[in-house]
């Protein structure tokens, strides 16, 4: 009777457990489902067809050696910019509008018209600006050249507003003064890639109907320009060099300070701090310090981004402006805070990775290695380290997949929605992929959903890149700590 109660138990809890696993491999499938739906809605928004208006035809502005619009220098641009006239002979540029820019990117100051009529150009330019120092004692008003006849006057004001913006404005901000002014390129109407491909014929027809003097394309919207290109207030026109090249900044700041304080307390929490049971003081403080580790890796990131604020924008603004280094930063709102930052958000999740691995390590090979006469820090260095480090990699994994996606610290610390200039250091004002996209979602103009859903590609492919890295080294370092134990 026992035997057969037994038995009965045995396929109950069977039959149970079959159910379970139907209910688990049920939700993986919906899992994967909705994914591979996101996937497919992403890369449909990615690629489509286009109608497209401009006055001037982009091709016909290539440089004297066949380089399109994205590809030449500040210098070409801001040439086109003074000197591309329309049909009546007129510049598409005004000058008012060219000198306009011009107090925006190179002056850069809050004062009134009035105050700024009697600064010259040494005294308004920001440090580090470029002009002829002859004209050093003209003021800003002075380019006007009131004292010569009015056409003239203009020729003259265009070439001298011409030549401090190539000096001193980034290619990026010309490139889109072009196209807004010159090629005044608008798009009328986008459509994504199932209806391109199903619905030619009606396109072409609604093309025609209403838009007689468009342009039908078809449009990847995901390309070359796309990664060489910075921000635009066109969709068309719009690319992702300056958020592409933040966002790896500010990997790079974070991973770089992150990686090492990481270990290096995980080593001293397994490897030191259990040795200390005869202190009570000590014991108390550790276990305080691992309570603590384990709490903060459930913190919400805007948390993380008012300490950021509060610490490395305002308390430490010297430092993460660079005026320490002599950089003549404004403030602490530059990629250095947005690293640091990070770096707090993903310390734990290393540490507790970390600790995990080293935990795992046999102590026979500890004691093995210490019978042979190495010290404890031989031990961990050439034996504890190489065995644990394929589970370290994994925490660099999962640390990494959180730092590239998270908004709401950068938000905070002061991420740009708008911005052309590139990060060149760590003092540099920035923008990262999430926070485009971000704007780019929220923008109701035409395109830059489609602009959006590009972007995320890209962010899913630099994400899968860095991941699959890892996992290679991972891999590699797990067979090398096999053949040692």
């Amino acid at each position: 009777m026992a035997n057969m109660s037994e038995q009965g138990g045995l396929a109950r809890r069977r039959r149970v457990g079959r159910v379970w696993a139907r209910v688990y491999q049920a939700c993986v499938g919906l899992a994967a489902l909705a994914l591979v739906i996101l996937l497919l809605k992403i890369v449909d928004d990615a690629f489509g067809t286009v109608a497209v208006v401009n006055v001037v035809d982009p091709a016909s502005l290539v440089s004297a050696d066949g380089r399109s619009l994205d590809r030449q220098s500040a210098g070409e641009l801001a040439g086109l910019a003074r000197d591309t006239l329309d049909e009546e002979g007129r510049p598409y540029v005004s000058t008012d509008r060219l000198f306009t820019l011009f107090l925006d990117e190179i002056a850069r100051t809050a004062l009134p018209p009035s105050a700024l009529r009697n600064l010259t150009l040494g005294q308004a330019l920001i440090d580090g600006q470029k002009f002829p120092q002859e004209w050093a004692d003209r003021t800003l008003f002075d380019l006007r050249l009131p004292d010569v006849e009015r056409s003239e006057r203009d020729a003259r004001a265009r070439a001298d507003i011409a030549t401090l913006l190539a000096d001193n404005v980034e290619q990026g901000r010309l490139l889109e003064l072009v196209y807004s002014d010159v090629v005044q390129i608008e798009l009328l109407e986008s459509w994504n890639l199932i209806d391109s491909l199903t619905r030619q014929d009606e396109i072409r027809d609604r093309a025609a109907r209403d838009f007689p003097q468009a342009t039908l394309e078809f449009r990847s919207w995901l390309n070359a320009d796309f990664l060489r290109t910075p921000g635009s207030s066109q969709a068309l026109t719009s690319g992702i060099r300056v958020a592409l090249l933040g966002t790896l900044w500010m990997l790079v700041i974070a991973i770089g300070v992150s990686l090492p304080l990481g270990l290096g307390a995980a080593i001293y929490l397994e490897e030191y701090a259990r040795d200390v049971n005869n202190h009570r003081l000590l014991r108390l403080l550790n276990g305080f310090i691992e309570i603590n580790i384990r709490n903060l890796a459930g913190v919400p990131s805007i948390i993380y981004g008012i300490l950021g604020l509060a610490v490395f924008v305002r308390a430490m603004e010297p430092l993460t402006s660079g005026r320490l280094a002599g950089m003549g930063g404004t403030d602490g709102r530059t990629v250095l805070s947005a690293g640091l930052t990070m770096a707090l958000l993903i310390l734990p999740i290393i540490i507790i990775n970390a600790q995990e691995a080293i935990r795992a390590v046999p102590q026979a090979l500890r004691e093995g290695s210490h019978a042979l006469g190495a010290t404890r820090l031989q031990t961990i260095a050439r034996q504890v380290l190489p065995v644990a480090l394929p589970g370290m990699l994994t925490g660099v994994i999962l640390s990494v997949s959180r730092a590239i996606g998270e908004t709401a610290p950068l938000v905070v610390v002061g991420a740009a929605t708008t911005i052309f200039i590139d990060p060149d250091s760590p003092f540099s004002r920035f923008t990262v992929l999430p926070i485009q996209i971000y704007r780019w979602t929220a923008d109701p103009r035409e395109g830059f959903q489609d602009v959006a859903a590009a972007t995320i590609i890209v962010l899913l492919l630099l994400l899968l890149s860095l991941n699959v890295s890892a996992i290679i080294l991972r891999n590699r370092y797990s067979a090398r700590a096999r053949r040692t134990l």
